[in-house]
């Protein structure tokens, strides 16, 4: 028991003595500057990566892919980096990288069978990225989640709802996407006025507004026009409106511009039409 003790308080002193708190303190120096290096590399890179897809003379690359592929190779650089500073401090701690890297080689074999879904999600996003399917600030759908890209990387996608609710999709399980930020967006709608009212007037109105509308908004690629009558029945007529937008304003303009129709049709003195019921009732005549 005394030697026992003896021999730990001896281990002690040669831990404290001046060459192994020289060698400690030198070893703690070096990993603080690598972590420091590290994370001002990392500072730069992000700085110049930022710099180079975001200029507004950039010619080979658009917007919206700029704007995806930033925080993307932000994560791979920030990955990156760590792995090598890591290695780096082990390297310094005296850890045999060689056999580490062995060691995880046999370990990557046994652990394979449980990270398919990991890779799965890598190598669909690969792809996602590389046909440009949808950018960051797209309005998609995605398995069944609609909303705008807010992030993406190399494993999930993240999406903002209309009701602000993020959604973290992992890129595995991406089956069908639906981009709702095409060339061109539509807005179709219709407007239902009393049946009595003069066709020929509600057109007349309707396209001298159009006129004024489009003159006035720069985002309107086509239109707005007057398709024609798209029924009739015991509410009124109803006239189909069309017309074609940038993508994601097509929102934003059937708002503004139903608004408009009805402000117009109102100012010439047409109105909703209100569902109508006739009823009729027959008279019984008592017999005597």
């Amino acid at each position: 028991m005394l030697s026992a003790l003896e021999s730990g308080i001896s281990s002690y002193k040669q831990l404290l003595s001046a060459e192994n708190l020289k060698s400690m303190i030198s070893a703690a120096l070096i990993i603080a500057l690598i972590i420091i290096a590290s994370a001002l590399v990392l500072r730069i890179v992000n700085a110049r990566l930022e710099a180079y897809l975001l200029r507004e003379d950039k010619r080979y690359i658009s917007d919206r892919r700029a704007k995806t592929l930033v925080p993307l190779l932000k994560s791979v650089m920030r990955y990156l980096v760590y792995l090598i500073a890591g290695l780096t401090i082990l390297n310094k701690l005296g850890v045999p990288i060689a056999s580490l890297l062995a060691a995880a080689g046999i370990g990557g074999v046994a652990i394979g069978f449980g990270a398919q879904s990991l890779v799965r999600d890598i190598i669909t996003g690969f792809f996602l990225l590389f046909e440009d399917q949808f950018a960051v600030g797209d309005y998609v759908t995605l398995s069944g989640v609609s909303g705008t890209v807010e992030e993406m990387t190399l494993r999930v996608t993240k999406i903002r709802d209309f009701g602000g609710q993020l959604h973290i999709v992992p890129n595995g399980q991406i089956s069908q996407v639906t981009n709702h930020m095409g060339s061109r967006m539509r807005v179709l709608f219709e407007v239902t006025v009393p049946i009595d009212t003069h066709g020929t007037e509600v057109e007349s109105v309707l396209r001298n507004l159009f006129q004024r509308f489009a003159a006035e908004h720069d985002e309107v690629q086509e239109g707005p026009s007057l398709l024609g009558v798209s029924r009739v029945d015991h509410t009124g007529v109803s006239y189909l409106l069309i017309a074609k937008t940038d993508p994601g304003q097509q929102w934003a303009v059937e708002r503004e511009l139903r608004g408009a129709v009805w402000k117009e049709l109102i100012a010439h003195g047409i109105y909703p039409a209100v569902p109508q019921q006739e009823l009729r009732t027959s008279e019984f005549r008592k017999i005597d």
